[in-house]
């Protein structure tokens, strides 16, 4: 009995809470006051039933009226805050919380019903029951009463199109139902962000006119978020940021990363790249405070995602997206966070908040000597890689003052420089610094200081730029670069990382190279510690990326040689894979380079690192072998070094980038028939097949890229029938890729040619996609597609006839007057012809190899 009597308590004193609420709606806030009255009754009868219910009754009426009394008030809470603080949704959308508060009062009204007379005191039911049908006659009249103002005339207009947001807040002036048009702007975009919530609750009842005030354009007048606040996933501003812990490093709406790496654990969701490991992500408290700052200043609504109206800006991806030789690739790598040497230890977080709090009494009291001291304990305390120390002293308040001794004595810039430079680890403490208007200062201390503190301020903006694409223009902007180039040149290890993260920017790659920039990097490259060579090959391989012009001068800047000579002596794995992903990035698409890097010896020196090196390193020079069998006659050399065994080998141990690349690779080897023989013999098909059914995106193309051109073969088509290898291909056809699903057909096309082809390819369902690609795929599809029609109902009865139940004939016909090549319409006609269709005969086309 105690236990429900504290549970009757805590619902009379919501109760007394929701009766003290001010409501803003008349009509709502009556029905509002019938529910409360209502409950206020059941409460008694509750009450009653406690003191008149014996203890050994088996029945639990006083439960069920608590569980709805907690129900039905929870909803009425809800109504009523919406009528206190959201005027505008409410008449607009007044049907609907009509019905919440309906539901509402409906969950106490059938556990009334199905109280008994033997349940309490008689007098109490009686009087629930008058209230329940008194509350019945005022709910009937309630819609009149609301219908008849205002909101049904605003209702109209929006559904009539005759609205729009500030048509539509000068009706709500001119009515007197708001007052400040600032507030008003930000309920209606707040319904908004809204959206998705409203339509998912099943009482809500005005789809159409939520869709019609979504059309307002409220945003680009009054808000514009930085483009970083955004999540790449959403489009959103972020409430709650968190940072995948991945090279790249982005931040997303928490609830938006965690559905989509629920279905995608190890994927990256920008680069596609996948990772060995499930992907883990952490808290981005930086961000976060940031955007609420942002939030506040601009008095956008808390509880939304607001909707960024600015671009958020293209983010580089780390890993390849596919370095087709008629595609540019993306193979940026950089982000790296260093900084662990120099100072004693002084690694707790006591000791951090301890010099952070001292740095900010000193700078009150403008105490130089205390300020100095308390910077270099601080520098101390941090550093390690662990986030508590940098988390500390952030919010101990040490980053402003640290800023504002950069513009002070040459003693006071060095040791705030070096400060930075640890707390830049972190990467909330990049967007404070940042935001604290550390960028600028720290180009100057990089430009004017002494030797010491450039070199600190070289480290600093290498840090800074590390997990923010904001920063790496913030740096540009602020002159950033050209002192970073001027460092490199005097052999700083520093300046070179900064370089090599700054390049991810497509601008900055551009500014890199008009400074100067990458002869000094091959200078370092060639010179250079095994440390620093690594970085520069970062730099040089982020800079070739996606700029033709880049390519070339790192070609004339004497680049290759030494990156070869890294790939093959480099000493560490680490060394080993930048130098591979940099040749990567100069052999993609430049056929001078393809020839030059193959010269210096890259060719044997990528295929040993595929070999026995890492499997990063192993993922980067298969790439790099990719790219560089683009080019005829290194798809010879690749293969008389012994390149096939070690690339097949990988397709079977690889990791999921290196077993895509390895594909890559294979695919265009096969575009030398030399080269069938030795893949097959190694045993090349099945794990080809395997890859086509069960890998990446990027991965099934390139396997059915290379099976389509052994398929020319008469033995390889045997095998690859007899690896189950038209089952996925079909698949493909249906639902793979563009790309995908091109090179799948033309597989099918050159596995078509004898009859138990034929018979396997219908068996598996092959025609009707076929037919589809054949009319919706791309020009190059369609021509394959047709092709493989034509191959199935050479003399195939039974072929012929499913194509033509298929609706093909019609789909070949439209092809063959209407396709955008020539080949595409003899590829057309030739089907037509093999069906026996009335065209003018056309010879048939020969089987192709291609490069992928």
């Amino acid at each position: 009995m105690s236990s429900s009597s504290s549970s009757c308590e805590a619902v009379m004193a919501a109760v007394h809470t929701i009766e003290r609420t001010h409501l803003s709606v008349k009509a709502l806030r009556k029905e509002c006051r019938m529910a409360r009255n209502l409950a206020e009754t059941v409460g008694d009868v509750v009450e009653s039933l406690h003191r008149e219910s014996s203890s050994s009754s088996s029945s639990d009426p006083e439960g069920e009226l608590l569980g709805a009394m907690h129900a039905g008030l929870t909803s009425i809470a809800a109504v009523m805050e919406v009528c206190a603080t959201k005027r505008i949704r409410v008449i607009v959308f007044s049907r609907t919380y009509l019905a919440k508060l309906r539901a509402a009062t409906s969950k106490i009204h059938g556990a009334l019903a199905a109280l008994s007379d033997d349940d309490g005191s008689a007098t109490l039911l009686n009087e629930v029951r008058t209230a329940r049908k008194e509350t019945q006659v005022m709910l009937e009249r309630l819609p009149e009463e609301l219908e008849g103002n205002v909101a049904e005339e605003l209702r109209a207009a929006i559904r009539r199109g005759s609205s729009s947001g500030d048509a539509l807040i000068a009706k709500l002036e001119e009515h007197r139902i708001v007052e400040d048009e600032g507030g008003a702007r930000r309920e209606i975009i707040e319904l908004q962000m809204d959206r998705d919530l409203l339509l998912a609750e099943e009482t809500f009842e005005e789809k159409d006119l939520l869709d019609a005030v979504c059309t307002f354009s409220m945003h680009d007048r009054f808000f514009s978020a930085p483009s970083h606040f955004a999540c790449p996933l959403t489009k959103k501003v972020m409430v709650d940021p968190v940072l995948l812990l991945t090279d790249l490093g982005r931040s997303y709406e928490r609830a938006a990363l965690e559905e989509y790496l629920r279905h995608n654990p190890h994927r990256d969701p920008l680069t596609g790249e996948d990772h060995p490991q499930p992907l883990r992500y952490g808290p981005n408290r930086g961000l976060k405070d940031a955007i609420d700052h942002w939030r506040d200043g601009d008095g956008v609504p808390w509880n939304t995602t607001t909707a960024v109206t600015t671009t958020p800006p293209r983010v580089v991806p780390t890993s390849m997206s596919e370095p087709d030789p008629h595609s540019e690739d993306a193979r940026f790598r950089g982000s790296e966070v260093r900084g662990s040497e120099v100072f004693p230890r002084l690694e707790s977080s006591s000791d951090a908040a301890a010099a952070a709090s001292q740095l900010v009494y000193a700078a009150q009291s403008d105490d130089v000597v205390t300020s100095v001291r308390a910077a270099r304990n601080l520098a101390a305390a941090c550093n390690n890689r662990e986030d508590g120390n940098k988390t500390e002293a952030r919010e101990a308040g040490a980053i402003g003052p640290l800023v504002r001794m950069l513009h002070r004595s040459e003693e006071e810039r060095e040791v705030a420089a070096a400060a930075l430079w640890k707390l830049a680890r972190n990467g909330r403490n990049q967007v404070e610094i940042a935001l604290a208007g550390g960028i600028e200062p720290l180009v100057k201390v990089a430009t004017n200081g002494t030797s010491e503190a450039k070199e600190m301020a070289a480290a600093a903006l290498r840090n800074l730029v590390a997990f923010s694409a904001d920063n790496k223009v913030a740096i540009a902007r602020a002159g950033g670069i050209p002192p970073l180039v001027e460092l490199t040149k005097k052999g700083s290890e520093k300046a070179t990382a900064a370089l090599w993260n700054l390049a991810t920017d497509a601008s900055n790659k551009v500014a890199i190279a008009e400074a100067g920039g990458i002869l000094p990097l091959v200078e370092v490259a060639k010179n250079g510690s095994i440390e620093a060579k690594g970085k520069a090959a970062g730099a040089i391989g982020n800079l070739a990326a996606n700029n033709a012009e880049n390519k070339i001068a790192v070609a004339e800047a004497g680049g290759i040689l030494p990156l070869v000579e890294l790939a093959r002596k480099g000493t560490t794995d680490k060394a080993k894979e930048k130098a591979a992903a940099a040749l990567s990035n100069l052999a993609t698409n430049n056929a001078d380079n393809q020839v030059a890097i193959e010269r210096a010896g890259g060719v044997e020196a990528l295929v040993d690192v595929v070999k026995r090196a890492s499997n990063e390193a192993k993922e980067e020079a298969a790439g790099a072998l990719w790219a560089l069998a683009a080019n005829a006659n290194n798809q010879v050399v690749i293969a008389r070094v012994g390149g096939i065994p070690p690339l097949v080998d990988l397709l079977n141990n690889g990791t999921d980038v290196a077993k895509q690349n390895a594909a890559g690779v294979l695919s265009n080897l096969t575009a030398n028939p030399e080269n069938d023989v030795e893949i097959s013999d190694v045993g090349g098909i099945r794990p080809l097949v395997d890859l086509a059914k069960n890998g990446t995106d990027v991965a099934k193309q390139n396997a059915a890229g290379a099976l389509r051109n052994l398929a020319t073969s008469t033995d390889n088509k045997v095998l690859i029938v007899r690896s189950d290898g038209i089952s996925p291909l079909v698949d493909l056809v249906r639902r793979g890729t563009d790309p995908a699903k091109e090179k799948a057909a033309g597989a099918l096309r050159n596995l078509a040619s004898n009859v138990s082809n034929q018979i396997a390819i219908a068996r598996a369902e092959g025609i009707p996609p076929l037919i589809q690609l054949v009319q919706n795929g791309t020009d190059k599809a369609r021509e394959k597609a047709a092709g493989a029609l034509a191959k199935l109902a050479k003399n195939n009865a039974d072929n012929k006839v499913m194509i033509a139940r298929a609706g093909g004939i019609p789909v070949l016909e439209d092809l063959a007057k209407s396709g955008a090549t020539g080949e595409v319409r003899k590829s057309a006609q030739w089907a037509l012809d093999n069906i026996n269709a009335p065209r003018t005969p056309v010879p048939p086309l020969a089987p192709s190899r291609l490069f992928t």
